[in-house]
Protein backbone atom coordinates (compact mmCIF):
# COMPACT_ATOMS: atom_id res chain seq x y z
CA UNK A 1 0.00 0.00 0.00
CA UNK A 2 1.41 3.37 -0.94
CA UNK A 3 1.47 6.05 2.00
CA UNK A 4 1.58 9.76 1.67
CA UNK A 5 2.94 13.10 4.04
CA UNK A 6 -0.34 14.71 4.54
CA UNK A 7 0.10 18.87 4.64
CA UNK A 8 0.61 20.43 7.90
CA UNK A 9 -2.82 21.89 7.57
CA UNK A 10 -3.97 18.66 6.89
CA UNK A 11 -4.35 17.84 10.97
CA UNK A 12 -6.62 20.72 11.63
CA UNK A 13 -8.47 19.94 9.42
CA UNK A 14 -9.21 15.94 10.02
CA UNK A 15 -10.24 16.70 13.36
CA UNK A 16 -12.75 19.74 12.37
CA UNK A 17 -14.43 16.94 10.31
CA UNK A 18 -15.28 15.12 13.61
CA UNK A 19 -16.04 17.99 15.75
CA UNK A 20 -14.90 20.52 17.69
CA UNK A 21 -11.14 21.26 18.28
CA UNK A 22 -10.19 22.96 21.70
CA UNK A 23 -7.28 24.37 22.79
CA UNK A 24 -6.11 22.19 24.94
CA UNK A 25 -5.20 19.79 21.94
CA UNK A 26 -1.85 21.64 21.77
CA UNK A 27 -0.71 19.98 18.18
CA UNK A 28 -3.97 21.00 16.51
CA UNK A 29 -5.15 23.92 18.17
CA UNK A 30 -1.16 25.13 17.33
CA UNK A 31 -1.48 23.91 13.66
CA UNK A 32 -5.02 25.20 13.57
CA UNK A 33 -3.86 28.86 13.86
CA UNK A 34 -0.78 28.67 11.80
CA UNK A 35 -2.85 27.38 8.91
CA UNK A 36 -6.19 29.09 9.35
CA UNK A 37 -6.16 30.45 5.77
CA UNK A 38 -5.91 27.25 4.15
CA UNK A 39 -7.85 25.44 6.24
CA UNK A 40 -11.11 28.01 5.92
CA UNK A 41 -10.30 27.79 2.04
CA UNK A 42 -10.52 23.88 2.19
CA UNK A 43 -13.96 23.85 4.50
CA UNK A 44 -15.14 26.96 2.25
CA UNK A 45 -15.42 24.65 -1.32
CA UNK A 46 -17.79 22.31 0.35
CA UNK A 47 -20.06 24.76 2.21
CA UNK A 48 -18.62 24.97 5.57
CA UNK A 49 -17.42 27.90 7.97
CA UNK A 50 -14.22 27.51 10.29
CA UNK A 51 -15.70 29.15 13.72
CA UNK A 52 -12.80 30.06 15.58
CA UNK A 53 -13.06 31.03 19.47
CA UNK A 54 -9.77 32.61 20.62
CA UNK A 55 -10.89 33.93 23.83
CA UNK A 56 -12.70 30.72 24.87
CA UNK A 57 -10.38 28.34 23.14
CA UNK A 58 -12.30 26.19 20.41
CA UNK A 59 -13.18 25.74 16.88
CA UNK A 60 -16.29 24.40 15.01
CA UNK A 61 -17.91 24.26 11.38
CA UNK A 62 -20.77 25.98 10.31
CA UNK A 63 -22.77 25.03 7.59
CA UNK A 64 -23.23 28.28 5.33
CA UNK A 65 -25.79 28.58 2.79
CA UNK A 66 -26.21 27.60 -0.65
CA UNK A 67 -27.02 29.62 -3.11
CA UNK A 68 -30.51 29.45 -4.71
CA UNK A 69 -29.47 26.77 -7.77
CA UNK A 70 -27.97 24.40 -5.30
CA UNK A 71 -30.48 24.43 -2.86
CA UNK A 72 -30.96 20.82 -3.47
CA UNK A 73 -27.14 19.88 -2.95
CA UNK A 74 -26.44 17.78 0.15
CA UNK A 75 -24.73 19.50 3.30
CA UNK A 76 -22.09 18.36 5.07
CA UNK A 77 -23.85 19.21 8.69
CA UNK A 78 -27.29 18.52 8.98
CA UNK A 79 -29.33 20.35 11.71
CA UNK A 80 -30.18 18.44 14.62
CA UNK A 81 -34.07 18.42 15.92
CA UNK A 82 -33.92 18.24 19.57
CA UNK A 83 -36.96 17.73 21.71
CA UNK A 84 -38.76 19.77 23.71
CA UNK A 85 -36.81 19.33 27.14
CA UNK A 86 -33.28 18.98 25.87
CA UNK A 87 -33.86 22.35 24.02
CA UNK A 88 -35.09 23.71 27.28
CA UNK A 89 -31.62 22.27 29.33
CA UNK A 90 -29.66 23.83 26.16
CA UNK A 91 -31.22 27.16 27.04
CA UNK A 92 -31.13 26.61 30.91
CA UNK A 93 -27.14 26.10 30.32
CA UNK A 94 -26.79 29.04 28.00
CA UNK A 95 -28.78 31.32 30.69
CA UNK A 96 -26.62 29.88 33.54
CA UNK A 97 -23.57 30.69 31.46
CA UNK A 98 -24.63 34.08 31.06
CA UNK A 99 -25.68 34.81 34.61
CA UNK A 100 -22.49 33.38 35.58
CA UNK A 101 -20.58 35.71 33.21
CA UNK A 102 -21.96 38.64 34.43
CA UNK A 103 -21.54 37.89 38.11
CA UNK A 104 -17.55 36.74 38.73
CA UNK A 105 -16.77 37.14 34.77
CA UNK A 106 -15.37 33.73 35.50
CA UNK A 107 -14.25 31.17 32.41
CA UNK A 108 -15.93 27.65 34.01
CA UNK A 109 -19.15 26.77 35.06
CA UNK A 110 -19.63 23.77 37.26
CA UNK A 111 -23.36 22.53 37.83
CA UNK A 112 -25.14 19.10 39.94
CA UNK A 113 -27.09 17.21 37.73
CA UNK A 114 -29.52 17.72 40.65
CA UNK A 115 -29.76 21.31 40.14
CA UNK A 116 -30.36 21.17 36.83
CA UNK A 117 -32.93 18.67 37.36
CA UNK A 118 -34.58 20.79 39.42
CA UNK A 119 -34.76 24.01 37.02
CA UNK A 120 -35.96 21.71 34.01
CA UNK A 121 -38.45 20.28 36.33
CA UNK A 122 -40.03 23.85 36.86
CA UNK A 123 -41.01 23.67 32.94
CA UNK A 124 -41.71 19.98 32.25
CA UNK A 125 -45.40 18.93 33.53
CA UNK A 126 -45.30 16.64 36.47
CA UNK A 127 -48.81 15.98 37.42
CA UNK A 128 -49.81 12.31 37.19
CA UNK A 129 -45.90 11.24 36.27
CA UNK A 130 -44.48 8.55 38.13
CA UNK A 131 -41.08 9.90 40.06
CA UNK A 132 -39.19 6.95 39.38
CA UNK A 133 -40.27 7.29 35.32
CA UNK A 134 -39.27 11.22 35.23
CA UNK A 135 -35.92 10.79 36.69
CA UNK A 136 -35.05 8.14 34.35
CA UNK A 137 -36.23 11.09 32.06
CA UNK A 138 -34.03 13.63 33.73
CA UNK A 139 -31.27 11.48 33.03
CA UNK A 140 -31.98 11.13 29.27
CA UNK A 141 -32.36 14.46 28.55
CA UNK A 142 -28.94 15.20 30.57
CA UNK A 143 -27.07 12.38 28.71
CA UNK A 144 -28.23 13.90 24.93
CA UNK A 145 -26.90 17.04 26.34
CA UNK A 146 -23.91 15.55 27.21
CA UNK A 147 -23.59 13.88 24.23
CA UNK A 148 -23.90 17.01 22.55
CA UNK A 149 -20.66 17.94 23.86
CA UNK A 150 -22.57 20.57 26.06
CA UNK A 151 -21.58 19.23 29.39
CA UNK A 152 -18.54 17.22 30.14
CA UNK A 153 -18.62 14.88 33.58
CA UNK A 154 -15.94 16.07 36.09
CA UNK A 155 -14.04 13.37 36.37
CA UNK A 156 -13.67 11.75 40.14
CA UNK A 157 -17.22 13.54 41.03
CA UNK A 158 -20.32 11.93 40.32
CA UNK A 159 -23.02 14.04 39.16
CA UNK A 160 -20.76 16.85 38.68
CA UNK A 161 -20.47 18.41 35.22
CA UNK A 162 -18.38 21.61 33.65
CA UNK A 163 -20.69 23.48 30.98
CA UNK A 164 -18.94 23.69 27.71
CA UNK A 165 -18.38 27.44 26.43
CA UNK A 166 -19.28 26.31 22.73
CA UNK A 167 -22.51 26.37 23.76
CA UNK A 168 -22.49 30.24 23.49
CA UNK A 169 -21.30 29.59 19.70
CA UNK A 170 -25.16 27.29 19.34
CA UNK A 171 -27.06 29.64 21.19
CA UNK A 172 -26.20 33.74 20.63
CA UNK A 173 -27.26 35.41 23.40
CA UNK A 174 -29.10 37.88 20.86
CA UNK A 175 -31.40 34.47 19.79
CA UNK A 176 -31.92 33.64 23.60
CA UNK A 177 -34.96 36.23 24.38
CA UNK A 178 -36.57 34.59 20.64
CA UNK A 179 -35.84 30.83 21.50
CA UNK A 180 -37.72 31.30 24.97
CA UNK A 181 -40.76 32.77 23.33
CA UNK A 182 -40.62 29.86 20.84
CA UNK A 183 -39.95 27.42 23.57
CA UNK A 184 -43.07 29.01 25.57
CA UNK A 185 -45.14 28.34 22.44
CA UNK A 186 -43.80 24.85 21.97
CA UNK A 187 -44.56 24.24 25.68
CA UNK A 188 -47.86 23.64 25.38
CA UNK A 189 -48.16 21.54 22.21
CA UNK A 190 -45.29 19.36 23.67
CA UNK A 191 -47.44 18.70 27.07
CA UNK A 192 -50.50 18.00 25.18
CA UNK A 193 -48.67 14.99 23.30
CA UNK A 194 -47.25 13.67 26.91
CA UNK A 195 -50.54 12.80 28.33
Amino acid sequence: METITLAPHSLPILYLSKGIVYRHQDDVWRRLQQHLPEVKRHFLTVGMEVYVDEAEGYALLRQLSYADEQANWPKLSEKRQLTYPVTLLCVLLRKMLLDADAQDGSTGLVVSGQELKEQLAVFLPTTGTDETKLARQMDTYLRVVEELRFLRPLKGEDDRYEVSRVLNAYIRIEDLETLLLKLRAHYAEWAKSRE
